[in-house]
């Protein structure tokens, strides 16, 4: 059984819809995060220094409810 052209085939369709999904993503938002189960950032990418003043990588590891404002915190749940 050969998987190498399937597999490769594969991969690339894979990778077109990751980069579909980005590039929606960024039309519709200025910033993109994934959360953990618990509400833990574990990816940012986008705008954060324009809009929170911080760097991506500063957010990491962080609660999503520490970044909402307090007002907006019932929209988030």
């Amino acid at each position: 059984m050969q998987l190498g052209a399937n597999t490769s085939g594969l991969v690339d369709k894979l990778k077109r819809e990751r980069d579909r999904f980005i590039a929606f993503a960024f039309a519709s938002a200025d910033i993109l995060m994934e959360l953990d189960k618990s509400g833990k950032i574990i990816y940012v990418d986008g705008a954060t220094m324009r809009l929170l003043d911080k760097q991506p990588e500063e957010m990491l590891d962080k609660q999503f409810s520490e970044i909402i404002h307090p007002d907006d915190s019932d929209l988030c749940s």
